[in-house]
């Protein structure tokens, strides 16, 4: 299984969209030292992710997300979850109600959420 995931950097207030088969260990990846795109914005936070079955869909839907190029557009799939068929439950990382999300960023609890989740995952992962 494959999954199509956005991470989150606070630091440069971007998002970043990939697909890969474990998201957990290419979010590692992205944290660690490393050239390009993702060394500037870390630490980055997986703040939603979506389940396909094999690497096509999840590359065709990484393409489809990247082509929006709106922020808004993907503020609302953070928060509301996916149009997309096969969205699991569960995938996106939730936010508090009675808290609307910022404008033109996610919301802290967005952020918070995603940050306790990795930490947890480290440590329950060693």
């Amino acid at each position: 299984m494959y999954s199509v995931y956005i991470l989150y950097s606070q630091k440069i207030d971007r998002f970043y969209i990939g697909f890969s088969s474990d998201v957990h260990q290419r979010l590692l990846k992205h944290n660690r030292v490393s050239k390009g795109f993702s060394n500037t914005g870390k630490p980055w936070i997986l703040v939603y992710q979506e389940v396909f079955q094999n690497k096509k869909e999840a590359m065709n839907r990484e393409r489809q997300l990247k082509k929006w190029k709106n922020r808004e557009r993907l503020l609302n799939l953070i928060n509301n979850g996916s149009e997309h068929p096969y969205f699991q439950s569960g995938g996106s990382v939730p936010r508090m109600r009675d808290q609307p999300p910022h404008p033109k960023r996610p919301s802290h609890n967005i952020i918070e959420t995603a940050f306790l989740f990795e930490f947890f995952l480290v440590i329950f992962k060693t």
